[in-house]
């Protein structure tokens, strides 16, 4: 038997090599079987620990119609329940370069870690926490991930034809940190209805932000969940009790909230409706108002026309009457001028006559004046006797008759000329009046062609223009009257699609979620049974690899030693202690 054993030993030193090989395959197998196995509950208790530390929530309420103050206070009055928080996020579009970016805003929650309605706790990694509503934080990865930095300014856009004042009381948030949520534990956020239909990063600013007047989503955590494996059994017995009594509160808070939407979507459907009867109204007013002014237009139209066609008359038959008073006056001249003719001739026949009979005259004039001078002188000789003196006497008088007859010729002779003439000066006065009423009857008369035709031609060109201003008025009047008669006719159809709606209107749903609707939660335990299914199977390639060669030696030590062996056999050594 010694020498058995020896042998054996002796074997074994000379194999150590290959025996170590064994003894290190089946080491190393047991080793990677208890490290995989250990592994996953020691995640399952890092996972609550961190559940723990940033008071992941136990229950997600979620809502087709979102959550009132109310629902929020009823909600608080479960029992059971450690926290409370209401939160608002709503999906938008922001663009970095080129890029289109699907972000979830969320209302950044209380930072008081001692509030236990303070629930998913931020993990703040750079930068600060925001201080005013235009900052905000931006996820850790994704900020490095899409090239943001701390600092920049992100802008935010609806995604869909509404604005985002709809929604948030400013679109553009100055980035002054990253953080961390427990809400997010893996790269996943969840699927959107804009962009690419995928969240791609998430933004947390402040609640005074959000401008609607109901919540989105309510969080809530359980009294004693914490103290029991998040995983467990026993952690969803405690939790399922409260979210029975939501699913309860729920149901009442639906009906309420329904009779609530129904009241206020009546008095939206009234309002419209009213709305839309005083637009009918209106509607029918402007185009009555519109009518009235065309037909108006058409009546001043109809008016300046017949003015216009009335001062043409009018002025035809002025300029007819002066056209004629020209013509009598031009045959007035031509009449007067004759009759200046005849004046002029006879006066120059009487002068021709009469000039002998003055130079006569003014001769016997001169002569019985020369002989009157001599009869003076003959009467102031004192020698002259009495009978000379009576006839120089007699014959002075007659003399002096002479003189006074002839110069009382001379005078009618010439006032018989000045007559003459005094005809031919109003002739020729006549004429001159004549011709200069003529020429300002003329002149008269092309002012007012040329006045008339100016404004004849300006009354044209206004009434060119009313025609023209009517036209495009009652185009425009039958344009406008399509246009209201689509637009009422489309209000028509929306009144009538939201009368269907409001009969049609569904009942709010509250949604309680537990934990195993969360995505990360869920993903990080599927993770941890992975690694139990590795636990259990990888381990066992180790052991199928030992055995193999394990096998392997063997054989080829029964080779080597078979007459080692046969030697063993004949000394009656048992073939189990062979083996």
């Amino acid at each position: 038997m010694k020498a058995y054993i020896k042998d054996i030993l002796r074997e074994v030193r000379h194999s150590m090599g290959r025996f170590f090989s064994i003894m290190a395959i089946v080491a190393i197998g047991t080793a990677f079987f208890a490290g995989v196995k250990a592994s996953v509950p020691d995640m399952l208790h890092t996972a609550d620990d961190y559940f723990r530390e940033y008071n992941l929530m136990d229950i997600r309420l979620m809502s087709s119609m979102g959550f009132t103050k109310e629902d929020v206070e009823a909600i608080r009055k479960a029992d059971g329940l450690e926290g409370v928080m209401s939160t608002h996020t709503m999906d938008f579009i922001t663009h970095k370069g080129t890029t289109q970016h699907v972000v979830k805003a969320i209302s950044l929650p209380k930072t008081d870690k001692d509030d236990p309605d303070y629930i998913n706790h931020v993990r703040l990694i750079s930068g600060r926490m925001p201080q005013n509503p235009k900052e905000c934080l931006v996820e850790e990865q994704e900020l490095k991930d899409m090239g943001y930095r701390i600092g920049d300014t992100i802008t935010l856009e609806s995604g869909t034809k509404s604005a985002v004042s709809e929604y948030l009381k400013q679109d553009t948030y100055t980035i002054v940190g990253t953080a961390y949520t427990p809400d997010y534990l893996n790269y996943s956020k969840g699927t959107s209805t804009i962009g690419n239909g995928t969240v791609d990063l998430f933004i947390m600013i402040d609640d005074e932000n959000f401008v609607s007047d109901y919540y989105t989503e309510v969080l809530v955590t359980v009294k004693g969940a914490d103290a029991y494996d998040s995983y467990g059994d026993a952690y969803f017995e405690v939790v399922d009790k409260v979210s029975n009594e939501l699913t309860s509160i729920g149901m009442d808070r639906s009906d309420i909230r329904y009779a609530e939407l129904q009241k206020l979507a009546q008095q939206e459907f009234d309002k419209g409706k009213a709305e839309y009867e005083a637009g009918v109204s209106r509607f029918e007013d402007e185009i009555a108002k519109g009518e009235a002014k065309l037909e108006s237009a058409k009546d001043q139209l109809l008016l300046g026309t017949a003015q216009l066609t009335s001062s043409k008359a009018n002025f035809e038959t002025m300029q007819t009457t002066t056209q004629l008073q020209i013509t009598q006056g031009e045959a007035s001249i031509a009449q007067y001028e004759a009759q200046l003719n005849e004046v002029v001739a006879l006066k120059q026949q009487m002068q021709e006559e009469i000039q002998p009979l003055l130079d006569g005259f003014e001769n016997q004039i001169a002569q019985a004046e020369k002989r009157l001078d001599e009869i003076e002188r003959q009467l102031a000789d004192p020698n002259v006797s009495e009978s000379e003196r009576a006839l120089l006497e007699a014959e002075k008088k007659v003399l002096e008759q002479s003189i006074a007859a002839a110069q009382k010729s001379i005078e009618s002779t010439k006032a018989a000329l000045v007559k003459m003439e005094e005809k031919v000066q109003y002739f020729q006065q006549q004429i001159a009046s004549g011709k200069a009423q003529l020429a300002a009857a003329k002149q008269q008369l092309a002012n007012g062609q040329k006045t008339a035709q100016q404004e004849f031609t300006a009354a044209q060109a206004k009434l060119d223009t009313g025609q023209k201003a009517y036209v495009e008025g009652k185009l425009e009047l039958e344009k406008n009257r399509k246009l209201g008669e689509k637009e009422l006719e489309l209000a028509k159809e929306e009144l009538s699609v939201a009368e269907q709606q409001l009969q049609k209107l569904p009942q709010p749903n509250w949604y309680v979620l537990d934990r195993n609707s969360h995505y990360a939660y869920r993903d990080y335990e599927s993770v941890t049974q992975r690694m139990d299914g590795i636990a259990k199977v990888f381990p066992l390639f180790f052991l199928i690899v030992c055995a193999l060669v394990c096998l392997t030696t063997m054989t080829r030590m029964v080779d080597e030693q078979r007459g080692m062996i046969g030697t063993y056999k004949h000394l009656d050594i048992p073939m189990a202690r062979l083996l």
